[in-house]
């Protein structure tokens, strides 16, 4: 980690404050500038052009370190410039949840943005600290580039770790399945397209099989305590998805389904990996209760278990929900490990090659 008294790549860096303070301007993510800085913006924009294009929509990126004036720290942004339609806009971002768009024009969103706001001063400075970057840039890019690759926070890449080494290294985020999960997924696994049923399943004696396997599993049921203020028939299937749909939580789906020789059976799918114990857990208390249980996507599921699926590891800090299947984390805050294990996690993650700044030949 660099201080205030180390050189940086571009020697006169930016202040955060500043960025921070441009951020609290609006309350929206998007500003647009007034006709002078407009000017200004546009400015940089064509400065940046003697990058070459790295994307879509003409779209170029840098990677930029700005200083805080109140401590050593150094606060990584990434700055993306780019054309779409009528629309031109700089994306600046830090990738943990801070992003900040200024642009003109409408083409690229459903509305126009139609607020004008003073941006001159921060965009003066942006442009002064663009025009030294690109300049150092294009005298030698790979210098850059080496740069980034050995200063850049892994905080700040991405890559993927395979489950089974990211649980024996941060144990708080495996899941606690219940006893006896897996060998339950594992027979779902084997018969998965000839799920076994019964000839009858009444409605009403489901969902008290229900409400027993949502108490065993520690689960609120929808704010009563017994089914006795409903009228469910033994055949009522209709009614009684409405009465699941109405009071159970979103992150699992239960319902009465038909194998294919038409007996009835109970099929689970859990959505989110955050309630996949609480999933398995209603599942084996139905399997107790003598019901045939299907749980859908096991093959998924029984990798995950496993530890052999892949976790995609992503910059940032926002709160998103991990999909079965579709499993993302944050690398954790280096202080909440000891060293030893940091560095050991770090060198476990199979990163992504950072992208490479070329010099735009059209512009020599």
């Amino acid at each position: 980690m660099f201080t205030k008294k180390q050189k940086t790549f571009c020697s006169r860096p930016l202040r955060e404050k500043d960025l921070l303070e441009v951020s609290l301007i609006s309350s929206e993510d998007i500003l647009s500038p007034d006709e002078h800085g407009k000017g200004i913006l546009l400015s940089i924009l064509e400065r940046m052009k003697d990058l070459a294009p790295m994307g879509d929509d003409d779209s170029r990126s840098l990677w930029v370190e700005t200083l805080s004036d109140d401590s050593d720290d150094v606060a990584w942004y990434e700055i993306t410039s780019g054309s779409y339609r009528d629309s031109h806009y700089l994306i600046i971002s830090d990738e943990d949840c801070f992003s900040l768009t200024i642009m003109t024009g409408g083409g690229m969103f459903d509305s126009d943005v139609d607020r004008e706001v003073d941006l001159s001063d921060f965009l003066t400075s942006l442009s002064g600290y663009i025009s030294r970057l690109v300049g150092r840039i294009v005298t030698s890019p790979a210098k850059y580039n080496r740069y980034i690759e050995a200063n850049l926070p892994y905080s700040k890449r991405s890559g993927k770790i395979l489950r089974s080494r990211r649980d024996a290294l941060i144990p708080w985020m495996r899941i606690q399945a219940p006893e006896g999960a897996v060998d339950f997924v594992k027979e779902c696994v084997d018969h998965e397209d000839s799920p076994s049923g019964v000839e009858k399943m009444g409605a009403k004696a489901f969902l008290l099989a229900l409400k027993t396997a949502l108490d065993e599993a520690g689960e609120y049921w929808g704010q009563f305590d017994s089914l006795g203020e409903y009228t469910v028939e033994e055949d009522d299937y209709e009614n009684c998805e409405e009465i699941m749909d109405w009071k159970l939580s979103g992150d699992y789906r239960i319902r009465l389904k038909k194998n294919p020789e038409g007996k009835r059976y109970v099929s689970v799918r859990c959505l989110y990996e955050e309630c996949l114990d609480l999933a398995l857990e209603i599942c084996l208390s139905f399997v107790r209760q003598g019901f045939p249980v299907m749980l859908e996507n096991p093959s998924a599921i029984l990798d995950v278990l496993e530890g052999k699926d892949y976790i995609d590891v992503y910059p940032g800090a926002c709160d998103f929900d991990n999909e079965i299947g579709m499993s993302e984390m944050t690398l954790p805050i280096q202080g909440r490990m000891n060293p030893e294990a940091y560095d050991e996690l770090v060198e476990a993650i199979e990163w992504e090659p950072l992208a490479q700044v070329m010099v735009n030949p059209f512009r020599r």
